[in-house]
């Protein structure tokens, strides 16, 4: 409705009615096309990378968690953790956590069970006493005042080992005898990565597609200040 040419209309007392619209009207156009355009698709490569993610991510369904002695990369620890007085030993009062468990491939290089590590929690957490607090089950207002060190007797290894590549894990993703050797497995499973991608293909193509169409119909003008 036009605010500025529309008269005053009074229902009441009027018969006829006069009103006043402004219309945009969408501007024509042509994208004409013959055999000369050519618009690229491209088939994406399914490389050996992404096949091992794959069967890696299907293994790792079927892994589970295992005691062990000693520490190695991404295991977890779990144990005491006792705050330590200016000679090293626990302190009166001072803060015990049982049952804390850590991943400290960037605080402890080696560890067995039944060792005793000592650590700072300020260092090792750069000071962040939201971490701190979660790990010392403390709020965190406390925790920027912990700067003392701690001893951490480790009781359990837990180490998340894979599952084995075998027919239980072909039959799970595949179906009941369908692949019977690892080699079927991946090549079943590049197939399904390919068919996946051709999604991603005909997006890139719509994309091309839409750009050459926009280039040969040029600039359109519409009624900005209406619109």
């Amino acid at each position: 409705p036009n605010e500025e040419k529309q008269q005053v209309i009074d229902f009441d007392t009027m018969d006829d009615f006069e009103f006043v619209f402004d219309i945009a009207l969408a501007p024509e156009f042509k994208a004409e096309v013959s055999s000369s355009d050519k618009v690229d698709y491209y088939t994406i490569e399914v490389t050996d990378a992404m096949v091992d993610n794959q069967v890696k991510a299907y293994t790792q369904r079927n892994g589970k968690y295992e005691q062990v002695a000693a520490y190695e990369d991404n295991d977890m620890l779990k144990g005491l953790i006792a705050e330590l007085d200016e000679n090293g030993n626990t302190k009166e009062g001072g803060i015990q956590v049982e049952g804390a468990v850590l991943m400290p491939s960037y605080i402890f290089a080696n560890a067995k069970v039944n060792d005793v590590l000592v650590f700072n929690p300020n260092t090792a957490y750069d000071g962040h006493a939201a971490e701190i607090a979660s790990l010392l089950k403390i709020e965190k207002e406390a925790a920027a005042e912990v700067k003392s060190d701690f001893s951490f007797q480790v009781e359990e290894i837990t180490r998340f080992v894979s599952g084995e590549l075998n027919q239980e894990i072909f039959d799970q993703v595949f179906g009941e005898g369908v692949v019977k050797t690892e080699e079927e497995f991946r090549a079943k499973i590049k197939e399904s990565i390919a068919e996946q991608l051709v999604a991603d293909s005909d997006y890139k193509f719509l994309i091309d597609a839409r750009k050459m169409l926009m280039e040969k119909v040029g600039k359109l003008e519409f009624p900005d200040a209406l619109l």
